[in-house]
């Protein structure tokens, strides 16, 4: 059985090959991964299309979460067979843990999930920036492992899936950020989508270090804390959909 078609079994949406000598050339992987690196076998799962629509914050993040995981062990499956087959491969995490380095910030993934998906022929990019899949637009996670295996790419897609005329996506960006043609201004992004995650720590630890001792307590008592705790627990820190919610690629049939 192919590796894709193994891959699609164990429930991904889409599944492509892309060699690893096309990403390096785009600085999209870190070559020091693996020094046989051949090729990348990137996955997409799938969003509930209803948990994404509905208006009830932490649906939403409970079904991120688990469509993570879902990458998780499909990509982990993946790189076991072709271990079996006595090559070498690993799954790349799809979310965390990344590099927390000084230069990286966990702002950069030892691959670029994106730029391999589009190589891999199993999306197009679209104006939010990201990847668009046939029949679910961007309602996806990506996942991918990295072998020693010799398979071959697949076709890239080169026409795009986004509508030329379309502005859904940049007109409803909550934190405009969303500056179109796929660029993307990540600080303001990062204010709504991560407004709980590492900068809500460090700005909510600051006001700690400053405030009084009846401030402390207060702070101690207050929202932000309390998800600040709960990102803590769960893993999980976004607090932003909308680009995904919003596309109209795959709202009402499940082929586009």
């Amino acid at each position: 059985m192919k590796i894709e078609k193994k891959a699609i079994r164990l429930g991904a949406v889409a599944a492509g090959v892309s060699s690893v000598g096309s990403l390096l050339k785009a600085n999209a992987v870190d070559s020091n991964i693996m020094a046989s690196a051949k090729a990348i076998l990137v996955i997409a799962c799938a969003h509930s299309r209803a948990a994404l629509d509905s208006k009830n914050l932490q649906v939403k993040q409970n079904d991120t979460m688990a469509t993570y995981e879902k990458v998780r062990t499909i990509s982990k499956e993946l790189a076991m067979t072709l271990e079996g087959q006595g090559y070498s491969a690993l799954a790349i995490p799809p979310f965390l843990p990344m590099d927390m380095s000084d230069g990286k910030y966990g702002m950069v993934g030892s691959v670029d999930l994106r730029r391999a998906a589009v190589e891999a022929g199993i999306g197009s990019y679209g104006k939010s920036g990201l990847v668009l899949v046939r029949g679910l637009g961007p309602r996806v996670r990506l996942g991918a492992v990295i072998t020693s295996a010799p398979l071959n790419p697949t076709k890239k897609r080169f026409k795009s899936l986004c509508p030329p005329k379309c502005q859904i996506c940049l007109s409803g960006c909550p934190g405009n950020a969303l500056l179109g043609k796929g660029k993307v201004d990540k600080r303001a992004c990062g204010r709504v989508i991560f407004q709980f995650g590492l900068r809500g720590m460090i700005k909510f630890i600051g006001e700690m270090i400053e405030a009084s001792a009846e401030k402390k307590a207060e702070l101690l008592k207050s929202y932000p804390f309390r998800e600040l705790w709960q990102t803590l627990a769960s893993g999980n820190y976004y607090f932003c959909f909308e680009c995904q919610a919003l596309c109209p690629i795959g709202l009402h049939s499940p082929v586009d």
